[in-house]
């Protein structure tokens, strides 16, 4: 009766042991299954650059030619990093920070080239909006990078 009563409860507690196996294969396949979800409607949406230009010489002779014409951009989210194109009409050195959505500076470069472009990789890209700062001797652009 005793071996009986011990089989019996071995089998009981294996039982057991197979159906919470089952409720945590349950939970983690609904947990990828939500993760999924949710990677899919992130990948609709596409990074956005929005900028303005300040001039940081008052030049009072002709400060629009102070100033470059204007920032030409390209930006393209792929796998979780982000890649930033930036050119610009100007033979300066440039400065230029990425910062995250919680204030930390992400990426820093100083860049003598710009005017053929540059481009910049921000990996992974998971903390948008981004804000940049591209700054010279002579002008300042600042912007965000956010995702729409």
């Amino acid at each position: 009766m005793k071996k009986t009563l011990t089989i019996l409860g071995f089998f009981f507690l294996l039982i057991l042991g197979f159906t919470a196996c089952q409720i945590d294969d349950d939970a983690l396949e609904q947990l990828d299954q939500e993760q999924l979800e949710m990677k899919k409607r992130d990948s609709d949406k596409h990074p956005k650059l929005e900028y303005i230009t300040t001039a940081n010489n008052n030049d009072a002779y002709n400060p629009a030619e102070r100033a470059p014409s204007k920032l030409k951009y390209t930006l393209l989210s792929k796998d979780d990093s982000l890649h930033v194109f930036f050119q610009i009409d100007t033979e300066e050195i440039v400065y230029v920070y990425f910062v995250d959505q919680h204030g930390n500076i992400i990426y820093r470069e100083e860049v003598d080239n710009i005017f053929q472009g540059k481009e910049f990789l921000i990996n992974p890209a998971i903390s948008y909006p981004y804000t940049f700062t591209i700054e010279t001797k002579l002008f300042t652009m600042k912007g965000i990078i956010m995702l729409e």
